[in-house]
């Protein structure tokens, strides 16, 4: 009886590593397409760690998946800085428009709300930076 328990032991963490191995696959290979991730360095990671289903080689993988997920969401923040500093910009604009419209209460109102918007835009801007600093960093 025991070796039957063994047995389905066995098969069964077979079937956890298989149905653990095909998903680290398939979410590998869509982060790999995201990032653009050049084929050759694809194929020196497959050669390596795609050989055969083995704990070690899940371990590789799952190590580079998240490694891969901090280069994704440092590049998303990276957009969503830009993104940001970007609206207020535009924000700028908009004041210099009404500026030149001759649209504002006076001419100290004008230059308050020019001044908030350029110390935005300012804090923005080193945002950005430190953005773009950490992604550099995780990318190598």
């Amino acid at each position: 009886h025991t070796c039957g328990i063994e047995e389905m032991r066995m098969d069964a963490d077979a079937f956890v590593m298989e149905r653990l191995w095909t998903k680290s696959l398939a979410r590998i290979n869509i982060l790999w397409q995201e990032l653009q991730v050049p084929q050759e360095e694809q194929a020196q990671f497959a050669g390596r760690c795609f050989t055969r289903v083995s704990a070690e080689n899940l371990q590789h993988i799952t190590e580079e998946i998240g490694r891969l997920l901090v280069v994704r969401n440092a590049i998303l923040r990276v957009f969503g800085c830009i993104e940001t500093r970007e609206a207020t910009l535009k924000e700028v604009q908009r004041l210099i428009f009404r500026f030149d419209m001759k649209d504002y209460c006076s001419i100290a109102h004008i230059k308050e709300e020019l001044q908030k918007v350029l110390s935005k835009l300012r804090l923005e801007t080193l945002d950005c930076i430190e953005a773009f600093v950490s992604w550099r960093e995780c990318t190598g």
